[in-house]
């Protein structure tokens, strides 16, 4: 997703009443969360990795909402 797209969203996430809403870009970052093949640094065996803080926030996410139910779904900082 573009990132001004994503700005848009989560602003229209939370014009709606939507009071747990974290926006988080990740740039360098394709859609589907693997290196951009526009990075010079990325080998061709890192391509098809999916970013460790990516997982991290995500796995953070679901034991805060999920798991704990706590509301606001906010991760910790490192």
């Amino acid at each position: 997703m573009i990132a001004h797209h994503a700005l848009e969203l989560a602003r229209a996430m939370g014009d709606s009443g939507n009071k747990q809403v974290l926006l988080r870009i990740f740039p360098n970052l394709t859609h589907v969360f693997t290196p951009s093949t526009r990075d010079k640094a990325v080998t061709g065996a890192q391509a098809g990795e999916v970013s460790l803080e990516v997982l991290e926030l995500l796995q953070g996410w679901a034991a805060n909402v999920l798991v704990r139910g706590k509301d606001g779904g906010t991760v910790p900082e490192k």
